[in-house]
């Protein structure tokens, strides 16, 4: 809720006080928060194993991780659909003041969509839709990448792209609820490493999306990027129903 909210706020401060205002204000904010939890009546916990710490000791937990392969091709899925989607969203605010001649408040309800399409999927995952994980994050993926793609593809109304890029980060929303059920299913080490992990793979493929999104961005446009969400998720959605029907 608070990455769903907080780009809008953030972009409604900087219509009233520029953006050097805005972050101003963040910085504020932040400071706030700082004193807030000082002040928080409840003492440090002090842990000591005896032990020294060593990458050795470290890296140890992973390795029955890494000699698993459903666990990996899971890992590297999630990675592959988050280099998909993120492609997009990088330069999601570029688009639409190029395409549609949005400011900055308006750029910020288009993130609030998004946002609001991802707490959806991830509560509705919660429940009984969450039931089949494998079909959900198939599904997720196959949905999330046409729908962004899609957005970003074919020439639409400014209404009807965002409504067609908020469904697609619904979806997206399912996916990160069922990879988390997938992972706790199957991988062979302790889920505080595991979930570490994944988090490392989704980061990875951020990293990667914004990369390959920029690159075909200024090569082909913004149409090549939407196919490039489409295809990637795609690729990713193949590998876990593949895997998962070899297992």
């Amino acid at each position: 809720m608070a990455a769903t909210l907080g780009i809008p706020v953030l972009t409604t401060m900087a219509v009233a006080l520029s953006w050097r205002g805005a972050f101003i204000m963040v910085s504020a904010l932040a400071l706030a928060t700082a004193v807030l939890v000082r002040g928080v009546p409840v003492p440090d916990e002090v842990v000591s194993s005896g032990e020294v710490l060593r990458l050795k000791n470290m890296l140890a937990g992973y390795q029955p991780l890494l000699r698993h392969h459903p666990t990996l091709i899971l890992l590297l899925a999630v990675c592959i659909e988050n280099i998909g989607v993120n492609a997009m969203w990088t330069y999601y605010a570029a688009f639409y003041v190029q395409h549609y001649g949005f400011h900055a408040e308006q750029v910020g309800w288009v993130s609030l969509a998004a946002g609001l399409g991802v707490l959806i999927g991830q509560t509705a995952a919660g429940g009984r839709l969450g039931e089949r994980p494998r079909l959900l994050f198939i599904v997720g993926c196959v949905g999330s990448g046409s729908l962004i793609g899609l957005s970003l593809i074919v020439p639409l109304a400014a209404v009807a792209a965002i409504t067609l890029m908020a469904a697609g980060w619904l979806l997206h929303g399912t996916v990160m609820v069922s990879t988390v059920v997938l992972l706790g299913e199957r991988s062979p080490a302790g889920r505080a490493l595991t979930l570490t992990l994944n988090g490392s793979s989704m980061s990875l493929g951020m990293a990667f999306g914004a990369g390959l999104g920029g690159l075909v961005l200024a090569g082909a446009g913004y149409s090549a990027v939407g196919l490039c969400t489409l295809v990637l998720t795609l690729i990713a959605a193949i590998l876990v129903s593949i895997q998962s029907g070899n297992s």
